[in-house]
């Protein structure tokens, strides 16, 4: 069963104040290693851990009724959403600054918006596209200005292929987990595993397998099973409720914490531009659910009418 709207929100809000934490952490103790390989290291391992719980009754159920297109659909969305994304935004950063690569793919949820209203039926309200274009303008302001680095058109037309890759995964896992009509945890599972596998192989051929210290081994625990293997199945549930734009807006807050946690773990320091764009983020991120909490309380009203 789908989650509430509210629960919904709550649940990717929290998701995405625990993907912040992956920054902080791979800054302080693994900066050292090529994302590629970090990347695939993290996902396999959390595929690792997630495996066994497969094989629960009430999991292992939906499982049994799952149609060929069924596992077609994760396995495109394992290769989509976390191979492609995240090894296209992983060579990004060999080339681009990580300001410029974070800014492309903060336009993700523009895309998704429009691109949303024809493969998924799903058209924001005036309020939503209020609350985006503020979002965006929050986005723009926070970056700007970009560095010199930034006229690295390989770079460029890598983290542009990642925008791509991230904007198709968007609306695909959007369409797989809207309904509920496949296991949150098996979609997770699947796709995490996919992408996994694809980046660990892709990293080990490029680079070789990095060497560890016991701090690093720590961290990369850590993001493989509180970062990965147990906000992922979390944020597919909610995907079953949220839609595509709704999703992303949320996602694009993790501006604020990582500046947040970079205050508090690193003493980075904010610009007044950057306060301003982190703002008008927030504002637009609110706009964009209060519309659909609005949705909610009347369907609720409705029900005990």
């Amino acid at each position: 069963m789908p989650p509430s709207r509210i629960k919904a929100i709550l649940l990717a809000i929290l998701v995405v104040i625990i993907w912040s934490t992956s920054w902080i952490l791979i800054k302080v103790g693994m900066d050292d290693i090529p994302a590629l390989t970090l990347n695939g290291l993290r996902y396999t391992i959390a595929f690792i851990l997630m495996l066994p719980f497969l094989f629960l009754p009430k999991i292992r159920n939906h499982l049994h009724l799952m149609t060929r297109k069924d596992w077609k659909d994760l396995i495109i969305l394992g290769i989509i959403f976390i191979g492609l994304t995240q090894g296209a935004l992983a060579l990004s950063l060999v080339y681009l600054p990580a300001v410029t690569a974070s800014l492309i793919m903060n336009c993700t949820p523009v895309f998704v918006a429009f691109l949303g209203i024809g493969f998924l039926s799903e058209r924001p309200t005036n309020l939503q596209w209020g609350g985006l274009s503020i979002n965006m303008v929050g986005v723009l302001l926070y970056f700007f200005p970009l560095q010199n680095k930034d006229n690295n058109w390989l770079g460029l037309l890598i983290a542009l292929g990642c925008l791509f890759f991230n904007i198709i995964g968007s609306l695909l896992s959007r369409r797989i987990n809207r309904g509920a009509r496949l296991n949150a945890y098996i979609v997770s599972t699947v796709s995490i595993g996919v992408g996994g596998l694809m980046m660990l192989l892709a990293g080990i051929i490029m680079n070789g397998m990095p060497e560890f210290n016991q701090e690093g081994l720590v961290i990369l625990g850590w993001l493989a099973l509180v970062n990965t293997a147990l906000t992922f199945p979390l944020w597919n549930y909610s995907l079953q409720t949220l839609t595509a734009m709704e999703s992303n807006i949320i996602g694009n807050t993790m501006l604020i914490y990582v500046a947040i946690l970079a205050f508090i773990f690193l003493g980075e320091q904010l610009t007044s531009q950057q306060e301003i764009g982190l703002f008008l983020t927030a504002v637009g991120a609110v706009l964009v659910q209060m519309r659909s909490l609005e949705n909610q309380k009347r369907h609720n009203n409705n029900s005990y009418a």
